[in-house]
């Protein structure tokens, strides 16, 4: 017999729509993207750095289908029993350093299935690493809650291609989280308990006896966009405001990377480190959202006090130095009441 004709190929995917219909389709995250790609191409292109300028404006509506998406999580496990899900925490993996990996692996992955885990930042460099890390916690726990680090917003040399600045990679996070089924805003973890993740960044007013921009300059592989370094931390605090006046009822435990409160630790080893670890608003928010508990990273000082009402608390795992093979995890809610007790992760 004859033998059938070989079928046609395949048409190649449509080309993404323009960067302006994407942002008039009220996707600002994606048409963000595709100006700083434009930009990256044509530096001088006027359209695309308007264009950028009014995506910024947009994204803390948190109005995109992915924002839409990520905030459809809130309730997903409103209706779980009290006293079924413990909270716990970690920051400052930093997993490409030696023994960060081997922590996290060594994570039972059988003792924390009905736990949430909040990771408080700098967990990697790069977006590669980043996926890693988060993937490996991701598989111990039932939900993980994560808010990036001065470490995440990076550009390192090998990602300048792909990130043309810290907000673009910051929208790559975003993405990356939804894939791995991971929270980065409010939500429910069981009736009457909710986590509430507040993005944030540094200002050097939090050094209070001189409220401005020192000599030393930190976090040079960050690009920001639109804004000088002493705008980036009221952009991301505008990421939080619209969820600080939820009806949350019951506990509520919020987490930020940087310090919210200017009494907490640091190591006053870094000359001019105050003016880069922390914003007193942040302190403002967590208790407009009416937070019983707050977790916080960046210092790699571990520590847990109460003050007017709140417990702070680190758990940075830190670097090869600062932790054994078996780092506790601090578990924040054991299910009925507010904790601070050290718990094993095997």
């Amino acid at each position: 017999g004859r033998s059938l004709p070989p079928p046609p190929p395949t048409p190649p995917p449509p080309p993404p729509p323009p960067p302006l219909n994407l942002q008039a389709l009220g996707r600002c995250d994606e048409a963000f993207l595709a100006f700083g790609q434009a930009l990256r191409l044509q530096p001088g292109n006027a359209e695309a750095w308007r264009g950028q300028a009014l995506c910024l404006r947009d994204l803390p509506a948190w109005q995109s289908p992915r924002a839409q998406r990520l905030r459809s999580r809130f309730f997903i496990d409103a209706q779980l029993p009290k006293g079924s899900t413990r909270i716990f925490t970690v920051s400052d993996v930093h997993i490409g350093q030696p023994g960060a990996m081997d922590w996290a692996k060594a994570i039972s992955r059988h003792t924390f299935q009905n736990d949430v885990l909040l990771v408080a930042g700098n967990v990697a460099d790069t977006i590669r690493q980043l996926r890693f890390g988060l993937s490996v916690l991701r598989s111990k726990f039932r939900r993980v809650f994560f808010t990036p680090g001065n470490h995440e917003l990076w550009v390192h040399p090998s990602e300048a291609r792909t990130f043309p600045c810290s907000i673009s990679k910051f929208l790559a996070i975003l993405e990356l989280c939804e894939e791995l089924s991971m929270d980065v805003l409010p939500a429910a973890v069981s009736d009457g308990l909710f986590v509430v993740p507040l993005f944030s960044w540094y200002t050097a007013e939090f050094d209070e006896h001189d409220p401005h921009p020192g000599k030393y300059v930190f976090d040079t592989l960050c690009k920001w966009t639109h804004m000088d370094e002493e705008k980036v931390w009221k952009f991301f605090l505008q990421l939080n405001q619209q969820f600080l006046d939820l009806p949350l009822y019951g506990e509520v435990v919020t987490f930020s990377h940087f310090l919210p409160r200017r009494s907490l630790p640091y190591s006053r080893a870094i000359p001019g480190e105050l003016k880069a670890i922390g914003c007193a608003a942040l302190d403002e928010q967590l208790r407009a959202a009416r937070s019983r508990a707050h977790v916080y990273g960046h210092t790699s000082v571990r520590h847990v006090a109460t003050e007017e009402g709140v417990t702070y608390i680190q758990n940075a795992l830190g670097g090869p130095e600062d932790h054994g093979p078996a780092h506790p995890l601090i578990c924040v809610h054991d299910g009925t009441r507010m904790s601070a007790a050290k718990v094993d992760i095997a």
